[in-house]
């Protein structure tokens, strides 16, 4: 198509556009009345007036395209890669949702997954956590290499420490980042190493022995402009634990709620509390599932803040944790993502403590939360019950769920995990069928 055959082809958006600013366009008479032109140059003149109308409306469309990229919520995380940790070999997942729901049976990954999510955008102190929040104990005091590797040892796929984990996460700026762990044959610590000791023997104190070298495990953070923080695990002498030093990256807007936490709200609450009408969309929330709460607010009468609730039938407000253990954890979840704007929240269990007749409407309080907030959700969860109480938020906003199951992998002798990600509408369809998902 050559230039003349493309600038008719437009010829009736131009004229419109001709007409509007009281131009005809009839006959031979072209922009005032009175003035003649040829007809050669009438061709010549929509030419350069489609084109530039052209160039125009690419400009509006540029302009309003932009102007709705701003205007939407942005995904946090897109896309992720995990490569050796826990009981993942490698495992790579696209196209996240505002709401990830992690499904699958016991073992099969889904706090394993929450914890690889959790690791880029932490301090890296959580990995000092992770075992506490399985309810795995740990020794006091690391005195011996042996001592200090068994506390990361099954971070590593196969247990195997000779590997890198690797976990690389896509999405906005700020939680785009690659994290690489292993052991920095070029770095040395001090590592008291105990002496030989008789069956049944406490082992030496650390004062008592000599201190000697070993190779410390290191949190090597790469961020969205490619600066790298190096974080290494190392031997504290003076209490015998662990602390970490180097550099360390700027921590993301993460939370990581795990299955038996005791999370404070107190402090989050009255942050929100400052704000004008803070509180109110929170109350509102949580009368709709504990309808006897009157009021919430954070008191210290035994010296140190926590959150009471004014319940009409009591003389007294009362601890928010005497009331309910799933209130409690409601009001975690909520004031974790009022507290991150445009951050992420990753919740293991997501139904403890919560009864099965409220999931439908606490679903829907968070889901209303994470849009407000701009937070996206990662939330795991082996209930039935909670899983259908899903279906009539999701249909009404399918495009903004996916559904993520954990489970061993068939073909692979290795026992390594992987994670199947399933968009909303199949998500739905498996729901409203009787599928098994969890």
């Amino acid at each position: 198509m050559n230039a003349t055959d493309s600038g008719l082809k437009s010829f009736g958006n131009a004229r419109k556009f001709r007409k509007a600013q009281g131009a005809s366009m009839a006959g031979k008479v072209y922009g005032h009345p009175a003035e003649f032109v040829p007809e050669k140059a009438i061709c010549q003149s929509i030419i350069q007036q489609c084109s530039e109308l052209t160039r125009s409306c690419d400009e509006i469309h540029v302009a309003a395209w932009q102007e709705i990229c701003h205007a939407l919520p942005h995904l946090m995380i897109q896309s992720l890669h995990i490569e050796n940790f826990r009981c993942f070999r490698d495992v790579h997942l696209d196209d996240l949702g505002r709401v990830n729901i992690l499904a699958g049976g016991n073992g099969s990954g889904k706090t394993a997954f929450l914890e690889a999510l959790f690791l880029p955008g932490s301090d890296h102190q959580a990995a000092f956590g992770y075992r506490a929040w399985r309810g795995i104990a740990s020794p006091p005091n690391y005195v011996s290499r042996a001592m200090y590797e068994s506390c990361w040892k099954d971070l590593f796929f196969r247990f195997s420490q000779n590997q890198i984990i690797k976990i690389e996460i896509l999405g906005t700026p700020e939680n785009k980042r690659t994290v690489r762990v292993f052991y920095d044959s070029g770095f040395q610590m001090p590592l008291p190493l105990p002496s030989v000791t008789q069956p049944g023997q406490p082992l030496p104190s650390v004062s008592k022995v000599e201190p000697q070298l070993g190779t410390p495990l290191v949190f090597e953070t790469t961020d969205a402009a490619g600066k790298k923080y190096s974080n290494h695990a190392l031997f504290d002498p003076n209490t015998g634990g662990l602390v970490m030093s180097g550099s360390k990256a700027p921590v993301a807007s993460i939370r990581f709620i795990p299955t038996n936490s005791m999370v404070s709200v107190a402090d989050e609450f009255s942050r929100i509390d400052m704000q004008k009408n803070g509180k109110t969309e929170l109350i509102k929330s949580v009368k709709k599932i504990f309808p006897e709460i009157a009021d919430l607010s954070v008191l210290s009468p035994a010296g140190f803040p926590d959150l009471y609730a004014t319940i009409n039938e009591l003389p007294e407000k009362v601890p928010i944790g005497l009331i309910s253990g799933g209130v409690r954890r409601f009001l975690a979840i909520l004031l974790s993502i009022a507290e991150r704007d445009g951050g992420v929240i990753l919740v293991d269990e997501i139904e403890n403590g919560i009864y099965h007749e409220s999931f439908g409407t606490v679903w829907r309080a968070i889901f209303t939360f994470c849009e407000k907030y701009d937070v996206q959700l990662f939330a795991a969860t082996h209930c039935l019950e909670c899983l259908d109480a899903l279906q009539p938020l999701l249909s009404e906003h399918e495009d903004k769920f996916r559904l993520l199951r954990t489970e061993k992998c068939p073909d692979k002798t290795d026992g390594s995990h992987t994670v199947r990600l399933s968009k909303g509408r199949d998500f739905l369809a498996a729901l409203e069928t009787g599928t098994e998902i969890r």
